[in-house]
């Protein structure tokens, strides 16, 4: 018997792709604007107390306590304004006429800048001027006799300030002063006793309270 045909494969219709879904970014959260009416909080201006203690050498080495208040303000080298009264130990000056008694009684006017912030650290240079009375007595030869005399100086200073609490803060400062008025103390008729040197370097330190 003659065999049947044998039957074709049946073709299978070709498989198509899916497009490729194009990659979506990822989402991100939406911008939170403040609320109106609200903004951040403005820098403030700093109003401080403090007192401080400097040593001189002006002939010989003078002692000056002194108390000062001060106003910091906002801005890129955190300028202050610094202003004080100090008055010196009496320092006794010896020659070979006698003995002079010098004291110093003063207004400090002194502004500071910081050229490097950190978080408790601070440094930055400082102007100053000095104006007062200059106090002296003859204790050697007698009798004794006071004079006063009017005291003006201008200087400039490095200041390091150290800020480990919120409310307070330790400085160090020292730099020079140079005496607008030279003045000079004289034994009659004309032997010198002491006369203020061109330069008067310092140094002293300072410790600050910060109110809230």
């Amino acid at each position: 018997m003659p065999s049947a045909p044998a039957e074709a494969p049946a073709e299978t219709a070709p498989m198509l792709e899916a497009p490729a879904q194009p990659s979506r970014p990822p989402r991100t959260a939406p911008l939170r604007h403040p609320p109106r009416g609200s903004s951040e909080p403005r820098p403030r201006i700093g109003i401080a107390l403090g007192t401080s203690v400097e040593v001189s050498a002006n002939r010989a080495l003078v002692v000056m306590p002194g108390l000062f208040g001060q106003v910091g303000f906002p801005g890129r080298f955190a300028p202050l304004v610094r202003l004080g009264v100090r008055r010196s130990f009496r320092e006794d000056t010896v020659s070979r006429f006698g003995t002079v008694g010098l004291q110093w009684n003063e207004v400090a006017l002194t502004g500071c800048g910081d050229l490097v912030r950190q978080p408790t650290l601070r440094v930055g240079p400082c102007l100053n001027a000095e104006g007062g009375v200059l106090e002296a007595i003859v204790i050697e030869p007698l009798p004794s006799r006071a004079r006063a005399a009017v005291w003006l100086s201008a200087g400039a200073a490095a200041r390091i300030s150290w800020r480990p609490l919120r409310a307070m803060s330790f400085e160090l400062l020292g730099g020079v002063r140079a005496p607008l008025v030279r003045n000079e103390l004289l034994f009659e008729p004309a032997m010198l006793v002491y006369e203020a040197p061109r330069i008067v370097p310092f140094l002293g330190g300072a410790l600050v309270g910060h109110l809230p």
